[in-house]
């Protein structure tokens, strides 16, 4: 019988009181790791699921727009822009709290590299690296502040 991730850690808890002390640490330390890692997966696959319906919507609005003509070509063909990508604002917000969550994690390395160079150069509180560092920390609070 194969059992649900839920069923195999409760199952795992359960044995875990009944093996001596170092065993019981273990079994319960990985069945506490299969439960977040469970967590996580769930959580990412929500985030896959909102990211693959405002994919589908995008394809959808481009497909049913119409071309707005830019110029013509000299063998008569004309080069144009569908206009729902033009006119249209498409809310994206799963897509939004994506690049906004990339964009801070960029910007939080280079506060830690500003952070680390205060520190070398003995400066960590007054010194343009440490002010530098602050800031930028700052600011990537503000772009995952943007996400809702």
């Amino acid at each position: 019988m194969r059992m649900t991730t839920s069923e195999l850690i409760h199952a795992a808890y359960h044995a875990a009181r009944y093996l001596p002390k170092a065993s019981s640490q273990l079994v319960r330390e990985l069945a506490d790791r299969l439960d977040t890692t469970k967590s996580a997966l769930c959580e990412s696959l929500k985030i896959r699921d909102a990211l693959a319906a405002e994919n589908l919507a995008l394809k959808e609005a481009t497909k049913n727009g119409e071309v707005e003509k830019h110029q013509q070509t000299s063998n008569g063909t004309t080069i144009g822009v569908k206009n729902v990508i033009v006119q249209r604002e498409i809310e994206t917000p799963t897509t939004d709290a994506w690049v906004n969550e990339q964009r801070a994690l960029g910007v939080e390395m280079f506060a830690l590299m500003y952070a680390e160079e205060a520190i070398k150069s003995n400066n960590i509180t007054t010194g343009w690296r440490a002010r530098a560092s602050r800031e930028a920390s700052q600011y990537a609070e503000q772009l995952r502040g943007s996400q809702s």
